[in-house]
């Protein structure tokens, strides 16, 4: 089994970068490569990058998450590499974790993509876990494990995306071509999601992420996409509630509320008249 892991950055934090980095070499992997998109600190992450002896792709711009994943399946593709795991710049995993999904291998030979337990630095979730392994319909791309065969099975991330949602379009489109997504009973990577934190909302828990405008347009425009790409997974009905929801809380628990509106509706606005693209 040939693994690669691709980690995706965009003006990373060089110590938690150094972190990830550090973490991911002691695995039993067989190569790194760093897709960064368009850095403003680039020198300082090729200095990393050279000093641990990974390879780096330099965008000169910001293209997205997709099309930063679609290059490091496409790259796995070409240098015959079996397995990816895919890992964002915050994200740390935590020792062990590919050895565990190594043993895997031969006991769930219909798993497409298999991903972990995660702890989130920022909050906590009410999610509660138990020691078995379960087949999920979705999971996000930091720790993914991705069967590079089965990927190819697929017309791979969608670049129309650039940002959010990009991970589950992935994971519905491989149950779609007839695979399965697992999630092992392992508490594999520390991972952060914007500045999240719990907040009570008539009596029940939610998480408000507060994220910036533009990735709130982003965060509606293709949840919105999705269901309309994938209605055996979303409803679109229930996705625009969501999303009106989304708006709630921005107006409750956040700031900078009405830029982050005005894009929200904006997003709103464009995930209703983008054309879906089957896979």
């Amino acid at each position: 089994m040939r693994i690669l892991v691709g980690i995706v950055t965009f003006n990373p934090d060089l110590g938690r970068l150094e972190e990830n980095l550090s973490a991911v070499l002691a695995e039993p992997i067989d190569y790194v490569l760093v897709f960064d998109n368009g850095s403003e600190n680039i020198s300082e992450i090729c200095t990393l990058t050279e000093y641990y002896q990974t390879g780096i792709y330099k965008n000169n711009c910001n293209t997205g998450i997709a099309s930063a994943l679609r290059y490091i399946m496409n790259f796995a593709i070409s240098n015959d590499y079996d397995w990816v795991m895919t890992l964002d710049q915050d994200s740390v995993i935590r020792s062990g974790l590919v050895k565990e999904y190594k043993s895997y291998e031969s006991k769930l030979r219909d798993a497409a993509m298999l991903t972990c337990i995660i702890q989130d630095r920022n909050f906590t979730e009410s999610n509660s876990y138990d020691n078995k392994t379960h087949e999920i319909t979705r999971c996000i791309s930091s720790a993914a494990f991705i069967n590079v065969k089965c990927y190819e099975q697929t017309a791979g991330y969608d670049e129309k995306m650039f940002i959010d949602y990009v991970d589950f379009d992935m994971c519905y489109s491989l149950i779609e071509a007839g695979f399965k997504i697992y999630r092992i009973p392992f508490l594999g990577l520390l991972h952060e999601v914007g500045n999240g934190r719990n907040v009570s909302f008539f009596g029940k828990q939610y998480i408000v992420y507060n994220h910036s405008a533009c990735r709130k347009y982003y965060l509606i425009r293709n949840s919105i996409y999705c269901a309309k790409k994938h209605p055996q997974f979303d409803s679109l009905l229930i996705t625009l509630l969501r999303a009106f929801r989304e708006m709630l809380f921005v107006l409750i628990y956040e700031k900078d509320k009405k830029k982050k509106i005005v894009c929200m509706l904006k997003g709103f606005i464009d995930g209703l008249g983008m054309k879906e693209e089957r896979n």
